[in-house]
């Protein structure tokens, strides 16, 4: 199940307007990415663990224990840093996950300070050790040895139950997210933006190509500015959907493309270059194109913005 939780959180951060956000800021991508790796990484750990054969203290138990607890504490860190990497909040595991605190406390004592923790000195007693579990003693300044049977099954299913639940908070959180801003536009579609004289305005660009009239020069230049207008509106739609055209490969190119022929068009109008110029033709035919090719993207988008989720 956690694996199928990451699944669905890097889907949610792929997609091109998150993704894009998330770009932004380099820092926090990195750390996004490595975190989700690294709770994936130290689940495989996890798996290999409880695969091992049996083993003691003079066994290899030793390693295998260091081994888990350090995956253990690591995949917790990840868990927070992802946290953090997407909505800039750590997670409070002494007051909000007790459970997984004792672990990293557990991980601390053993491994991480275990010749002195501030309270105590702790060892693993080695002929306790097993695959299910080991007894710690604490060695207390000037108190009694205290003594900790620990059940690794035990603490592996809550490790798994809440860094589970941690992962499906995030989830939420990101679908919660994505839902409202699609409800943004669930009433405005970027197709409505495309009046139904499009098609007109568009095969007026044809007139003076051919004609000795100079005065269809000037219709030209109208509609070529209607259509400008259109083709900002649109734009500015995708940039209210997605925070940037970047964000979105094929508008993204056809918008470079638009670019390029509308220069030429207005360069070849102011310069008396209109008239029977194959180049023209060619261009107002490319731009037909990549309209049609353009309509039908917003298509996909409206379908995608009236999906909740």
């Amino acid at each position: 199940m956690i694996d199928k939780i990451i699944d669905d959180i890097k889907d949610f951060i792929n997609r091109p307007r998150k993704q894009h956000q998330l770009l932004s800021d380099t820092f926090s991508w990195n750390m996004l990415c490595a975190s989700m790796d690294t709770i994936e990484d130290n689940q495989l750990a996890i798996k290999a663990y409880q695969k091992l054969p049996s083993f003691d203290g003079f066994t290899g138990g030793y390693l295998h224990i260091y081994g888990l607890l350090q995956a253990l504490y690591l995949q917790q860190n990840a868990a927070n840093h992802l946290s953090q990497s997407l909505f800039n909040e750590k997670i409070d595991f002494k007051n909000d996950y007790p459970a997984l605190f004792k672990i990293r406390e557990l991980r601390n004592d053993i491994i991480g300070h275990p010749t002195y923790n501030g309270k105590s000195f702790c060892v693993i007693s080695r002929i306790t050790i097993i695959n299910n579990g080991f007894t710690v003693a604490y060695y207390i300044p000037n108190k009694d040895t205290k003594f900790e049977d620990i059940n690794i099954y035990n603490i592996l299913s809550i490790q798994s139950e809440l860094i589970l639940k941690i992962l499906i908070k995030i989830k939420s959180e990101l679908e919660m997210e994505n839902s409202e801003h699609k409800q943004k536009f669930i009433d405005n579609k970027l197709t409505s933006i495309i009046p139904s004289t499009m098609s007109y305005h568009i095969s007026k660009l044809y007139e003076g190509l051919y004609s000795p009239d100079i005065n269809k020069l000037s219709l030209v230049k109208i509609n070529l500015d209607f259509i400008n207008k259109i083709l900002d509106k649109i734009k500015n739609g995708i940039v209210e959907r997605y925070g940037n055209i970047d964000a979105v490969d094929e508008p993204k190119r056809i918008y470079h493309k638009f670019e390029y022929i509308f220069n030429h068009l207005s360069e070849s109008l102011d310069k008396n270059l209109y008239n029977h110029n194959l180049d023209t033709e060619i261009y107002i035919v490319s731009f037909k194109k990549e309209f049609e090719l353009l309509k039908e993207i917003l298509e996909e988008i409206d379908e995608e913005y009236i999906k909740r989720v």
